[in-house]
Protein backbone atom coordinates (compact mmCIF):
# COMPACT_ATOMS: atom_id res chain seq x y z
CA UNK A 1 0.00 0.00 0.00
CA UNK A 2 1.19 3.30 -0.69
CA UNK A 3 2.11 5.97 1.53
CA UNK A 4 -0.78 9.00 0.37
CA UNK A 5 -3.47 6.02 0.35
CA UNK A 6 -2.43 5.10 3.75
CA UNK A 7 -3.15 8.70 4.97
CA UNK A 8 -6.27 9.01 2.87
CA UNK A 9 -7.65 5.77 4.91
CA UNK A 10 -6.87 7.90 8.26
CA UNK A 11 -8.04 11.04 7.39
CA UNK A 12 -11.65 9.21 6.25
CA UNK A 13 -11.44 7.37 9.42
CA UNK A 14 -11.41 10.66 11.30
CA UNK A 15 -14.05 12.08 9.23
CA UNK A 16 -16.24 8.84 9.83
CA UNK A 17 -16.25 9.12 13.49
CA UNK A 18 -17.02 12.82 13.89
CA UNK A 19 -20.19 11.22 12.29
CA UNK A 20 -22.61 12.79 9.87
CA UNK A 21 -25.76 12.63 8.27
CA UNK A 22 -27.38 12.50 4.63
CA UNK A 23 -25.37 13.02 1.87
CA UNK A 24 -22.39 15.16 0.67
CA UNK A 25 -24.00 15.29 -2.92
CA UNK A 26 -23.51 19.54 -3.77
CA UNK A 27 -26.70 21.12 -4.84
CA UNK A 28 -27.83 24.39 -5.90
CA UNK A 29 -26.41 27.60 -3.71
CA UNK A 30 -29.14 28.83 -1.00
CA UNK A 31 -27.27 32.02 -1.98
CA UNK A 32 -26.90 32.99 -5.45
CA UNK A 33 -22.91 33.53 -5.94
CA UNK A 34 -23.24 35.13 -9.41
CA UNK A 35 -22.65 38.75 -8.35
CA UNK A 36 -19.62 38.16 -5.84
CA UNK A 37 -16.51 39.21 -6.54
CA UNK A 38 -14.22 36.59 -6.73
CA UNK A 39 -10.54 37.32 -5.52
CA UNK A 40 -7.17 35.37 -6.78
CA UNK A 41 -3.75 36.30 -7.11
CA UNK A 42 -0.51 37.36 -5.15
CA UNK A 43 -0.45 40.05 -2.28
CA UNK A 44 1.25 42.96 -3.34
CA UNK A 45 2.19 44.42 0.39
CA UNK A 46 4.91 44.51 2.56
CA UNK A 47 3.34 43.69 5.21
CA UNK A 48 -0.24 43.04 7.32
CA UNK A 49 -1.37 44.59 10.16
CA UNK A 50 -4.12 42.61 9.76
CA UNK A 51 -4.38 39.23 8.57
CA UNK A 52 -5.70 35.43 8.38
CA UNK A 53 -4.22 32.02 7.33
CA UNK A 54 -6.35 29.24 6.19
CA UNK A 55 -5.31 25.76 5.82
CA UNK A 56 -5.63 23.71 2.20
CA UNK A 57 -6.14 20.63 3.22
CA UNK A 58 -5.60 18.40 -0.39
CA UNK A 59 -2.97 20.23 -1.40
CA UNK A 60 -0.71 21.27 1.30
CA UNK A 61 -0.61 24.55 1.46
CA UNK A 62 -1.83 27.70 2.92
CA UNK A 63 -3.40 30.77 1.77
CA UNK A 64 -2.86 34.28 3.36
CA UNK A 65 -5.90 36.47 3.73
CA UNK A 66 -5.83 40.24 4.07
CA UNK A 67 -8.36 41.66 6.20
CA UNK A 68 -8.30 45.42 5.32
CA UNK A 69 -8.81 44.11 1.70
CA UNK A 70 -10.89 41.23 1.45
CA UNK A 71 -8.50 39.52 -0.57
CA UNK A 72 -6.58 36.40 -0.77
CA UNK A 73 -3.50 35.32 -1.66
CA UNK A 74 -2.63 32.51 -4.07
CA UNK A 75 -1.81 29.02 -2.92
CA UNK A 76 1.38 29.37 -1.12
CA UNK A 77 4.87 27.35 0.53
CA UNK A 78 3.01 24.20 -2.02
CA UNK A 79 5.13 21.00 -0.78
CA UNK A 80 6.66 22.46 2.28
CA UNK A 81 4.58 20.29 4.79
CA UNK A 82 5.47 17.41 4.59
CA UNK A 83 4.05 14.27 2.84
CA UNK A 84 1.14 14.75 0.29
CA UNK A 85 -1.53 13.26 1.18
CA UNK A 86 -1.29 14.12 4.84
CA UNK A 87 -3.85 16.28 4.93
CA UNK A 88 -3.49 20.11 6.94
CA UNK A 89 -6.16 20.42 9.00
CA UNK A 90 -5.90 23.02 11.90
CA UNK A 91 -4.05 26.65 11.67
CA UNK A 92 -3.32 28.68 14.59
CA UNK A 93 -1.33 32.17 15.29
CA UNK A 94 0.43 33.32 17.92
CA UNK A 95 -0.69 36.63 19.76
CA UNK A 96 2.32 38.85 18.69
CA UNK A 97 1.84 37.54 14.65
CA UNK A 98 5.11 36.59 14.09
CA UNK A 99 4.80 32.80 14.10
CA UNK A 100 1.68 30.66 12.68
CA UNK A 101 1.40 26.80 13.33
CA UNK A 102 -0.33 23.86 10.98
CA UNK A 103 -1.49 20.37 11.84
CA UNK A 104 -0.61 17.80 9.18
CA UNK A 105 -2.80 14.92 10.21
CA UNK A 106 -0.96 11.80 8.23
CA UNK A 107 2.40 12.95 8.84
CA UNK A 108 1.41 13.33 13.19
CA UNK A 109 3.59 16.52 12.47
CA UNK A 110 3.03 20.46 13.44
CA UNK A 111 5.01 23.00 11.17
CA UNK A 112 6.13 26.37 12.30
CA UNK A 113 6.08 29.29 9.52
CA UNK A 114 7.33 32.63 10.43
CA UNK A 115 4.51 35.33 9.80
CA UNK A 116 6.47 38.50 10.91
CA UNK A 117 5.97 39.57 7.30
CA UNK A 118 2.74 37.55 6.42
CA UNK A 119 2.43 37.96 3.02
CA UNK A 120 5.92 36.57 2.46
CA UNK A 121 5.42 33.43 4.75
CA UNK A 122 8.20 31.04 5.18
CA UNK A 123 8.57 27.44 7.11
CA UNK A 124 10.99 27.49 9.56
CA UNK A 125 10.72 24.17 11.30
CA UNK A 126 8.63 21.32 12.16
CA UNK A 127 8.00 19.26 16.14
CA UNK A 128 6.54 15.10 15.35
CA UNK A 129 4.15 14.57 17.58
CA UNK A 130 3.39 10.50 18.73
CA UNK A 131 -0.44 10.82 17.52
CA UNK A 132 -2.00 11.87 14.55
CA UNK A 133 -2.37 15.76 15.06
CA UNK A 134 -5.37 17.79 14.13
CA UNK A 135 -6.79 20.09 16.69
CA UNK A 136 -4.06 22.60 17.71
CA UNK A 137 -4.47 25.64 20.69
CA UNK A 138 -2.21 28.38 21.31
CA UNK A 139 -2.20 29.87 25.16
CA UNK A 140 -2.48 33.14 25.49
CA UNK A 141 1.18 33.80 26.20
CA UNK A 142 2.36 32.87 23.13
CA UNK A 143 4.76 30.15 24.66
CA UNK A 144 2.57 26.77 24.45
CA UNK A 145 0.59 25.02 21.72
CA UNK A 146 -1.66 22.33 22.75
CA UNK A 147 -2.33 19.59 20.45
CA UNK A 148 -4.87 16.81 20.41
CA UNK A 149 -5.99 14.22 18.16
CA UNK A 150 -8.54 12.78 14.88
CA UNK A 151 -9.13 9.61 16.88
CA UNK A 152 -8.63 7.35 19.79
CA UNK A 153 -6.00 9.17 21.59
CA UNK A 154 -5.53 9.31 24.94
CA UNK A 155 -2.62 12.13 25.06
CA UNK A 156 -2.19 16.27 25.07
CA UNK A 157 0.70 17.29 23.57
CA UNK A 158 2.11 20.45 25.07
CA UNK A 159 5.17 22.00 23.11
CA UNK A 160 7.05 24.74 23.36
CA UNK A 161 7.05 27.32 20.29
CA UNK A 162 9.97 28.78 20.51
CA UNK A 163 12.18 25.48 20.94
CA UNK A 164 9.55 24.07 18.41
CA UNK A 165 9.86 20.90 21.11
CA UNK A 166 7.46 18.80 22.27
CA UNK A 167 7.47 19.14 26.51
CA UNK A 168 4.86 15.78 27.08
CA UNK A 169 2.74 14.08 25.08
CA UNK A 170 0.39 12.40 27.28
CA UNK A 171 -2.60 13.26 30.03
CA UNK A 172 -2.80 12.49 33.74
CA UNK A 173 -5.38 10.41 33.03
CA UNK A 174 -5.23 7.83 30.33
CA UNK A 175 -8.63 6.70 30.28
CA UNK A 176 -10.07 9.86 28.57
CA UNK A 177 -10.35 10.79 24.62
CA UNK A 178 -9.20 13.94 23.68
CA UNK A 179 -10.60 15.01 19.86
CA UNK A 180 -10.57 19.09 20.26
CA UNK A 181 -9.25 21.71 22.91
CA UNK A 182 -9.34 25.22 23.79
CA UNK A 183 -7.55 27.27 26.39
CA UNK A 184 -8.74 29.88 28.59
CA UNK A 185 -7.55 33.19 27.74
CA UNK A 186 -5.74 33.28 31.04
CA UNK A 187 -3.87 30.51 30.05
CA UNK A 188 -4.82 28.48 33.17
CA UNK A 189 -7.76 26.06 32.60
CA UNK A 190 -7.77 23.76 29.18
CA UNK A 191 -10.63 22.04 27.98
CA UNK A 192 -10.80 18.96 25.69
CA UNK A 193 -13.32 17.42 24.08
CA UNK A 194 -14.37 13.78 24.08
CA UNK A 195 -16.49 12.68 21.10
CA UNK A 196 -16.89 9.25 21.98
CA UNK A 197 -18.00 9.87 25.40
CA UNK A 198 -19.59 12.52 25.06
CA UNK A 199 -17.63 14.45 27.97
CA UNK A 200 -16.07 17.37 28.88
CA UNK A 201 -12.63 17.10 29.97
CA UNK A 202 -10.79 19.99 32.41
CA UNK A 203 -7.24 20.35 33.09
CA UNK A 204 -5.11 23.50 34.69
CA UNK A 205 -1.89 24.21 32.45
CA UNK A 206 1.09 25.19 34.87
CA UNK A 207 3.40 28.15 33.87
CA UNK A 208 5.91 25.39 32.41
CA UNK A 209 3.90 23.55 30.80
CA UNK A 210 2.15 20.50 32.75
CA UNK A 211 -1.19 19.74 32.67
CA UNK A 212 -3.12 18.57 35.72
CA UNK A 213 -6.49 16.89 35.49
CA UNK A 214 -9.11 17.94 37.62
CA UNK A 215 -12.52 16.58 36.38
CA UNK A 216 -14.65 15.32 33.47
CA UNK A 217 -18.14 16.79 32.99
CA UNK A 218 -20.60 13.88 31.53
CA UNK A 219 -22.67 15.96 28.58
CA UNK A 220 -25.10 12.29 28.11
CA UNK A 221 -28.68 13.81 29.14
CA UNK A 222 -30.68 10.31 27.95
CA UNK A 223 -34.00 12.64 26.45
CA UNK A 224 -35.52 10.42 23.87
CA UNK A 225 -36.42 13.30 21.64
CA UNK A 226 -32.78 14.59 21.59
CA UNK A 227 -29.46 12.90 20.57
CA UNK A 228 -26.61 12.53 23.69
CA UNK A 229 -24.31 15.77 22.72
CA UNK A 230 -21.10 14.30 20.70
CA UNK A 231 -18.52 17.43 21.14
CA UNK A 232 -16.53 17.92 18.24
CA UNK A 233 -15.53 21.31 19.06
CA UNK A 234 -15.68 23.96 22.28
CA UNK A 235 -14.77 27.37 22.34
CA UNK A 236 -14.17 29.74 25.47
CA UNK A 237 -15.44 33.37 25.31
CA UNK A 238 -12.96 36.30 25.34
CA UNK A 239 -14.17 36.99 29.34
CA UNK A 240 -13.09 33.23 29.91
CA UNK A 241 -16.57 32.42 31.57
CA UNK A 242 -18.54 31.02 28.78
CA UNK A 243 -17.64 27.99 26.75
CA UNK A 244 -20.13 26.44 23.92
CA UNK A 245 -19.39 23.25 23.02
CA UNK A 246 -20.21 22.35 18.73
CA UNK A 247 -21.84 18.56 18.68
CA UNK A 248 -22.88 16.78 16.06
CA UNK A 249 -26.17 15.78 16.76
CA UNK A 250 -29.69 16.03 15.20
CA UNK A 251 -31.81 18.02 15.69
CA UNK A 252 -29.09 20.54 17.05
CA UNK A 253 -27.69 20.21 20.66
CA UNK A 254 -25.17 22.54 22.23
CA UNK A 255 -24.04 22.40 25.52
CA UNK A 256 -22.96 25.31 27.40
CA UNK A 257 -19.76 25.60 30.28
CA UNK A 258 -19.43 28.04 33.02
CA UNK A 259 -15.79 28.69 34.02
CA UNK A 260 -16.01 29.89 37.34
CA UNK A 261 -11.85 29.71 38.53
CA UNK A 262 -8.87 27.47 36.82
CA UNK A 263 -9.93 24.40 36.58
CA UNK A 264 -13.72 25.31 38.38
CA UNK A 265 -15.68 24.23 35.31
CA UNK A 266 -19.51 23.65 35.67
CA UNK A 267 -21.99 22.35 33.34
CA UNK A 268 -24.60 25.00 33.06
CA UNK A 269 -27.21 24.30 30.31
CA UNK A 270 -27.83 21.55 27.13
CA UNK A 271 -29.70 24.19 24.67
CA UNK A 272 -32.08 21.62 22.16
CA UNK A 273 -32.93 23.76 18.85
CA UNK A 274 -35.82 22.20 16.31
CA UNK A 275 -35.19 24.51 13.69
CA UNK A 276 -33.40 22.45 11.17
CA UNK A 277 -30.27 22.60 11.77
CA UNK A 278 -27.65 19.52 12.81
CA UNK A 279 -24.35 18.62 12.83
CA UNK A 280 -22.09 21.69 14.86
CA UNK A 281 -18.81 21.78 13.81
CA UNK A 282 -16.96 25.09 14.76
CA UNK A 283 -17.68 27.89 16.77
CA UNK A 284 -16.54 31.26 17.08
CA UNK A 285 -17.41 34.39 19.58
CA UNK A 286 -17.31 38.20 18.47
CA UNK A 287 -14.58 40.18 20.22
CA UNK A 288 -17.41 40.89 22.96
CA UNK A 289 -18.31 37.55 24.02
CA UNK A 290 -22.11 38.73 23.42
CA UNK A 291 -22.53 36.56 20.05
CA UNK A 292 -21.22 33.30 19.08
CA UNK A 293 -21.47 31.46 15.76
CA UNK A 294 -21.90 28.01 14.74
CA UNK A 295 -21.35 26.05 11.69
CA UNK A 296 -23.84 23.85 11.01
CA UNK A 297 -25.74 21.64 8.43
CA UNK A 298 -29.23 21.98 7.58
CA UNK A 299 -31.61 21.20 4.42
CA UNK A 300 -32.07 23.38 1.62
CA UNK A 301 -34.64 23.51 -1.17
CA UNK A 302 -33.48 24.67 -4.64
CA UNK A 303 -35.16 25.82 -7.74
CA UNK A 304 -37.47 22.94 -8.04
CA UNK A 305 -37.78 22.72 -4.52
CA UNK A 306 -36.25 19.78 -3.97
CA UNK A 307 -34.39 19.65 -0.28
CA UNK A 308 -30.90 19.29 -0.51
CA UNK A 309 -27.97 19.48 1.74
CA UNK A 310 -25.92 22.76 2.83
CA UNK A 311 -24.04 24.40 5.96
CA UNK A 312 -25.69 27.38 7.82
CA UNK A 313 -23.64 29.75 10.53
CA UNK A 314 -26.20 29.71 13.50
CA UNK A 315 -25.97 32.81 15.05
CA UNK A 316 -25.87 32.96 19.28
CA UNK A 317 -26.95 34.97 21.35
CA UNK A 318 -28.42 35.38 25.43
CA UNK A 319 -32.60 35.75 25.16
CA UNK A 320 -34.44 37.85 28.02
CA UNK A 321 -33.36 35.24 30.54
CA UNK A 322 -30.07 34.93 29.88
CA UNK A 323 -30.20 31.64 28.14
CA UNK A 324 -28.13 31.43 24.85
CA UNK A 325 -30.60 30.65 22.23
CA UNK A 326 -30.30 31.12 17.63
CA UNK A 327 -31.26 34.38 16.65
CA UNK A 328 -30.29 33.77 13.10
CA UNK A 329 -29.07 31.26 10.51
CA UNK A 330 -27.32 32.24 7.92
CA UNK A 331 -27.10 30.34 4.91
CA UNK A 332 -23.32 30.02 3.34
CA UNK A 333 -22.13 27.92 0.44
CA UNK A 334 -20.44 24.49 1.64
CA UNK A 335 -22.08 21.83 1.14
CA UNK A 336 -20.04 18.70 3.42
CA UNK A 337 -22.07 17.25 6.09
CA UNK A 338 -19.57 15.76 8.60
CA UNK A 339 -17.58 17.42 11.20
CA UNK A 340 -13.78 17.55 11.87
CA UNK A 341 -12.55 17.08 15.13
CA UNK A 342 -11.60 20.19 16.19
CA UNK A 343 -10.71 22.20 13.54
CA UNK A 344 -12.02 25.76 13.63
CA UNK A 345 -13.87 26.40 10.16
CA UNK A 346 -14.76 29.81 11.82
CA UNK A 347 -12.60 32.91 11.97
CA UNK A 348 -13.20 36.54 12.99
CA UNK A 349 -11.29 39.72 11.82
CA UNK A 350 -12.02 41.85 15.08
CA UNK A 351 -11.51 44.98 13.15
CA UNK A 352 -14.69 44.93 10.98
CA UNK A 353 -16.38 42.38 12.35
CA UNK A 354 -16.93 40.43 9.32
CA UNK A 355 -16.99 36.23 9.85
CA UNK A 356 -14.83 33.75 7.70
CA UNK A 357 -15.97 30.69 6.64
CA UNK A 358 -14.15 27.56 5.70
CA UNK A 359 -15.12 23.66 4.63
CA UNK A 360 -16.79 21.48 8.02
CA UNK A 361 -14.76 18.91 6.15
CA UNK A 362 -12.88 17.56 2.93
CA UNK A 363 -15.36 15.27 2.13
CA UNK A 364 -17.92 16.91 -0.59
CA UNK A 365 -15.73 20.78 0.28
CA UNK A 366 -15.29 23.55 -2.15
CA UNK A 367 -12.08 25.65 -3.16
CA UNK A 368 -12.73 29.14 -1.29
CA UNK A 369 -13.18 30.28 1.65
CA UNK A 370 -16.43 32.51 2.18
CA UNK A 371 -16.70 35.97 4.19
CA UNK A 372 -20.11 36.97 5.96
CA UNK A 373 -21.30 40.21 7.44
CA UNK A 374 -23.15 39.23 9.87
CA UNK A 375 -24.83 42.44 10.74
CA UNK A 376 -26.57 41.97 7.15
CA UNK A 377 -27.09 38.20 7.55
CA UNK A 378 -25.28 37.34 4.26
CA UNK A 379 -22.23 36.57 2.16
CA UNK A 380 -20.61 39.32 0.83
CA UNK A 381 -17.28 38.08 -0.80
CA UNK A 382 -16.35 34.45 -1.89
CA UNK A 383 -13.00 33.92 -1.79
CA UNK A 384 -11.12 31.27 -4.17
CA UNK A 385 -8.29 29.17 -3.15
CA UNK A 386 -7.86 27.79 -7.07
CA UNK A 387 -7.40 29.79 -10.20
CA UNK A 388 -10.49 27.73 -11.72
CA UNK A 389 -11.65 29.33 -15.12
CA UNK A 390 -15.43 28.12 -14.72
CA UNK A 391 -17.88 27.11 -11.46
CA UNK A 392 -16.09 24.92 -9.80
CA UNK A 393 -18.58 23.16 -7.28
CA UNK A 394 -19.33 20.64 -6.51
CA UNK A 395 -15.51 19.54 -6.96
CA UNK A 396 -14.83 17.30 -10.13
CA UNK A 397 -11.85 15.78 -8.76
CA UNK A 398 -11.65 16.41 -4.54
CA UNK A 399 -8.63 14.82 -4.29
CA UNK A 400 -6.60 17.48 -5.84
CA UNK A 401 -8.75 20.65 -5.21
CA UNK A 402 -7.18 23.24 -2.82
CA UNK A 403 -9.94 22.55 -0.45
CA UNK A 404 -9.59 24.85 2.80
CA UNK A 405 -9.86 23.65 6.12
CA UNK A 406 -8.68 25.57 9.25
CA UNK A 407 -8.92 29.02 8.96
CA UNK A 408 -7.62 31.61 11.97
CA UNK A 409 -7.66 35.59 12.43
CA UNK A 410 -4.91 37.78 13.96
CA UNK A 411 -5.86 41.61 14.46
CA UNK A 412 -2.75 44.16 15.38
CA UNK A 413 -3.62 45.60 19.32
Amino acid sequence: MNKKFVWLIFIVMALLMAGCSGSDDGGSSANNNSGYDYTYGTLDFPALNNFGIVALSNTGSICILDGNTLKISEPLLNHEFGSYGGGLFDVAITPDGQTAMVSNFGDATVYFIDTSNPAVPHVKGSVQIDFFAEDIAVTPNGKYLLVTNGGFASRIAVVDIEGQTMIKSDAPKDTLYHNAVSVSPDGRTVLTADYFAGRVNVFTLSSYGKLTYRKTIDLVEGEADFEDPRPVNLEISPDGKTVIVASATAPLVFPILTIQGPGDVVLSDIVKQNNGLRGAQSVAFNREGTKAYLHCVTRFPDANNVSYDGNAIAELQKNFMGKWEVSQIIPVDFYGTSQLFGVDTLAINDTNGYLYVSNPTVSGGTPYVQVVDVNQGKVIKTLKTEDAEDDFYPPSDPDFMSIPTGITFWNKR
